[in-house]
C-alpha cells in the first residue's frame, strides 16, 4: 500500500510543475515589466495637471505608463538615473569559492571540517580576514552599481506616492517628491488657502520658493481650481491634519496631568492595596466562609467597609484609564471598551453609573450570603487590578 502511495505522489509530481518553476517565470516577468497598481495615497501632478487616484504605474520596454498613459521620457531629465547609485560607507560581500580555504587555521569547508587548514586561501595566513565572516570577502566602498534601467528608477521615484507624498513631474526635470511631513504639507496648505475662488491670486508662498518656481506654481493653482476631486482630497487631508493636531494637543495635556498626579495617586493606590489585602484576609471567614457567628450589625459594617474599598479602587482605575488612554500610553484592544475610551465623558458616565448601581445593590442585599461573597470577590478583583496598575505606572517613573 505504501508503494502505491509513493508511486501516485511521484506521478502527480511529474504532471504538475513545481513551485520553483512558477517562481522563475514570475521573476522573469517582473524583470521585464515592473508594475505598481492601485496606489491610493499621495498626490501626483504630471506636467502641471493633477492625476486622479488610484495610480497605476508600469514600466514596459523602457517606457513608463501611468494610468494607461505612456510618458515621453525624452521630455524629462534622466541624467541622474544614468549614473551608478551612490551609497556612502556601503560594503558588499561575495562568497569565495571554498569557505574552508578562507580560514587559515581552522577549515570550515565540507571536506576538511574540524581539520587543521593549510592557510592557502585567498587571504593567506590564518584567522578572520579584516574582521569579516569566514568565507566572505570585502568588495569595497563607494559606488554601488544599480542594475535597474533609468525608466525603472524614474518610476521608483514616482512610487513614493505610497508614502502619501506629493510628487511633481515637470518637463526638463526629474520627479520631485515633497514629503507631507515637510514641504509637501506647505504645498497642500498653500493650495487649500485659495478656497474655491477662481479670482484668488497665485502668489508663490515663501516656504515653497526653494523647490518650485512661480510659473509652475501658477499651473498647480489652475489645476486646483479646475479639478473638484483635487479640492475635495486636499480638504480631506486638511481635516486629517487638523484632527491630528487636536489629538496631539490633547495627548500633551493629559501627559502633563499624568506626570502631576503620578505620585499622589500612586501613593494612595499603594495604601489602598495594602489596606484591602489586610481587610480581605481578616474577614474572609465571615464574607465567603460558613462562619455566621458575627451579628448582623457587624456584617453590615464589614460590608460597608468592603464596598468603600471597592468604590475607592474603582475611582483609581477610572482615573488611570483616562490618563493612560488620553496620553497615548495605552491602547484598548477590546472593541467594546475602545468605543467607550474614545469618548472620555461616555466612559465616566458608564463607569460611575455601573459602579454606583452595583454598590447599592450589594449593600441592600448584604444580609444574604451570596451578596457577601460577591462583595468580597469584587473587592479582591479590584485589588489585583490596582496592583497591576501600579506595575504599569512604574514603567513611566
Amino acid at each position: 500500500m505504501l508503494t502505491v502511495r509513493l508511486a501516485l505522489i511521484s506521478t502527480l509530481g511529474l504532471l504538475f510543475p513545481c513551485p520553483a518553476a512558477w517562481a522563475a517565470d514570475s521573476t522573469s516577468e517582473t524583470a521585464s515589466q515592473a508594475r505598481y497598481s492601485d496606489i491610493r495615497t499621495g498626490f501626483l501632478f504630471l506636467d502641471g495637471d493633477y492625476v486622479p487616484m488610484p495610480y497605476s504605474i508600469a514600466v514596459k520596454d523602457d517606457q513608463v505608463i501611468i494610468n494607461g498613459r505612456e510618458l515621453d521620457l525624452t521630455k524629462y531629465d534622466l541624467s541622474q538615473y544614468e549614473r551608478p547609485m551612490q551609497r556612502e560607507g556601503d560594503f558588499r560581500f561575495r562568497p569565495v569559492a571554498n569557505r574552508g580555504e578562507s580560514m587559515g587555521g581552522q577549515g570550515f569547508g565540507r571536506q576538511d571540517f574540524g581539520k587543521q587548514g593549510s592557510g592557502g586561501g585567498p587571504s593567506g595566513g590564518g584567522g578572520f580576514r579584516d574582521g569579516s565572516f569566514p568565507g566572505w570577502q570585502r568588495r569595497g566602498r563607494g559606488e554601488m552599481p544599480d542594475s535597474r534601467s533609468p525608466a525603472e528608477r524614474f518610476a521608483m521615484d514616482i512610487r513614493t506616492l505610497n508614502s502619501d507624498a506629493v510628487v511633481l513631474v515637470e518637463p526638463g526635470k526629474s520627479p520631485r517628491t515633497l514629503w507631507t511631513s515637510d514641504s509637501g504639507s506647505d504645498f497642500l496648505a498653500a493650495l487649500a488657502s485659495h478656497g474655491d475662488g477662481m479670482h484668488a491670486e497665485a502668489d508663490l508662498p515663501e516656504a515653497l520658493s526653494a523647490v518650485i518656481n512661480e510659473q509652475d506654481w501658477g499651473r498647480y493653482v489652475q489645476s486646483y481650481f479646475r479639478d473638484s476631486q483635487l479640492r475635495e482630497r486636499i480638504s480631506e487631508w486638511a481635516d486629517r491634519v487638523q484632527q491630528a493636531v487636536v489629538q496631539s494637543d490633547r495627548h500633551d495635556r493629559f501627559t502633563v496631568w499624568r506626570e502631576r498626579l503620578a505620585f499622589p495617586i500612586t501613593l494612595f493606590a499603594y495604601v489602598m492595596v495594602v489596606f484591602a489585602i489586610g481587610h480581605l484576609m481578616t474577614h474572609a471567614p465571615q464574607m465567603v466562609g460558613n462562619d455566621h457567628r458575627e451579628a448582623l450589625s457587624n456584617m453590615k459594617q464589614i460590608s460597608i467597609k468592603t464596598l468603600l474599598i471597592v468604590a475607592s479602587l474603582s475611582a483609581i482605575d477610572l482615573i488611570w484609564t483616562l490618563l493612560a488612554s488620553e496620553s497615548g500610553s495605552m491602547k484598548e484592544l477590546n472593541p467594546l471598551g475602545r468605543g467607550l475610551i474614545e469618548n472620555p465623558m461616555h466612559l465616566m458616565i458608564f463607569k460611575i453609573s455601573v459602579t454606583a448601581m452595583s454598590i447599592v445593590l450589594l449593600y441592600r442585599l448584604h444580609d444574604q450570603p451570596l451578596a457577601r461573597r460577591a462583595t468580597w470577590w469584587s473587592c479582591l478583583v479590584l485589588t489585583l487590578l490596582t496592583a497591576r496598575w501600579l506595575t504599569f505606572q512604574s514603567m513611566f517613573v
